[in-house]
């Protein structure tokens, strides 16, 4: 009777799936994250939304500090080191009560530079010290070997390593048996002995790269407008709850008087803020868009425009002819729709116009495809191999009959002139619809594997 009554109870209960993903993943990666859980059957397209992983982070942190006073204004850099990127989003404070509200304050940045990076150098170290006496053994003792090897750095050194370094600190990891004790390879007593110095080499390297992307957030914020600094550093994450990383990064002369706060339950931000983010709602106001998105399109040819300085050049290489309309067109001319920086609720969208020219039916089925550029500078004026194909989008128009669109009298005869609009939302992930007419047609299918 119970376990019926749990069943029901389930059954009934409104259940909304959030993932989260990496703030550096490209477009086509959120896509596939959210089409691998809907194929998988955990939920319908409805169900699931996205969250990126910092704002997951940040939402936790600024929810649970009890200990540090949150004052509209204020700046939080929260830098979010896992184990294979470091996402990085700079926050400014809008609100704080009825409820708290902030605002992407600088573009986020990020790198392939967590912790699996620490493992790869580790690997490194270990095979300096006593790879040849590993490389002789068999290998199924070399595998079990390096196994436990790596399961004691990542269990046992990784978590403590800067605690104690005032005391020089040493650690020892167990090496397979038949290595000998060896002074040069560093192993005594079966254990192979790891300096802090060693440590040190491990792990600089890749925490460098992480300051460079803290110092490149902290400069963005130096050059907005007002006198504007970072409050706080938020640091969370697996990787983001070392301590030796606290350290260096609260150490670090660059930002000297900026708090370091690396919350309780550092290495479970994420989840955590997603959850919240669920039973709370969105408290990110606007985010900044961190590349070019557009539509390649034919531009009637105006000589005024076209055929003028500069510009003139380019222009002359894209001169086409339409048969249909029985005029010159300047085509492969790009229109950024949205442009790097811009500002984005949850709730706006853009909306792309659009009209195609057609003689019959079968042209009211087509695909468009949205371009992406993701380089730094500015977005070209005509597609180039700088540009990519972020998507292709199937527009089908044919439930409009074609009486119902504007009939034009065009030298070679007469042609529809069709007029659709493409709108564009963003959160985590990018979001499609096509609208005709005032209606939504529906949502559309970005086909990401149309290159």
């Amino acid at each position: 009777m119970t376990a019926d009554w749990t069943k029901e109870f389930v059954d009934k209960t409104p259940i909304e799936y959030i993932l989260t993903v990496p703030a550096v993943w490209p477009d086509k990666s959120k896509s596939d994250t959210l089409k691998c859980a809907v194929d998988a059957g955990f939920c319908s397209a409805g169900e699931v939304s996205l969250i990126t992983e910092p704002e997951a982070a940040a939402v936790y942190t600024f929810t649970t500090l009890p200990e540090y006073s949150i004052k509209e204004g204020d700046i939080f850099l929260t830098c979010d080191a896992g184990g294979g990127t470091v996402d990085l989003i700079t926050y400014r404070v809008l609100a704080t009560k009825p409820v708290l509200k902030v605002e992407e304050a600088t573009l986020g940045t990020g790198g392939l530079c967590g912790s699996v990076y620490l493992n790869r150098r580790f690997e490194e170290f270990v095979t300096k010290k006593i790879g040849k006496y590993l490389d002789a053994l068999p290998r199924v003792a070399y595998v079990e070997g390096m196994t436990e090897i790596h399961r004691a750095f990542n269990e046992e050194v990784k978590t403590d390593f800067g605690h104690g370094l005032e005391d020089e600190k040493e650690y020892t990891v167990e090496v397979p048996a038949g290595i000998p004790d060896s002074e040069e390879a560093g192993v005594r007593d079966g254990c192979l002995v790891i300096r802090q110095k060693d440590l040190e080499e491990v792990f600089d390297p890749v925490i460098d790269r992480i300051v460079m992307l803290i110092a490149e957030q902290i400069e963005a914020v130096s050059e907005l407008p007002g006198e504007s600094r970072v409050s706080a550093i938020l640091l969370v994450g697996g990787f983001g709850s070392s301590e030796y990383l606290r350290r260096k990064i609260e150490g670090n002369p660059l930002w000297e008087g900026t708090d370091v706060i690396q919350p309780v339950n550092a290495w479970s931000a994420v989840v955590r803020g997603a959850l919240l983010r669920g039973l709370q709602g969105d408290i990110v106001s606007t985010r900044k868009i961190r590349n070019f998105y557009g539509i390649e399109y034919r531009h009637a040819w105006d000589p005024e425009i076209h055929e003028v300085g500069d510009f003139a050049n380019e222009a002359a290489k894209h001169k086409v002819w339409s048969d249909i309309e029985h005029r010159f067109f300047c085509a492969e001319r790009m229109n950024w729709y949205v442009k790097r920086g811009d500002e984005f609720s949850s709730s706006m969208v853009v909306n792309f116009p659009f009209y195609r020219a057609i003689t019959d039916t079968a042209q009211l089925r087509f695909t468009d495809e949205l371009i992406t550029y993701t380089s730094s500078g500015d977005a070209p004026d005509f597609m180039d191999s700088q540009c990519s194909v972020l998507a292709g989008i199937e527009v089908d128009l044919t439930s409009f009959p074609l009486e119902t669109w504007e009939t034009v009298q065009g030298p070679a005869g007469s042609y529809y002139k069709v007029h659709y609009a493409l709108e564009m939302g963003f959160e985590a992930a990018i979001s499609f619809k096509v609208v005709c007419k005032g209606t939504v047609v529906g949502e559309i299918v970005a086909d990401y594997d149309k290159k």
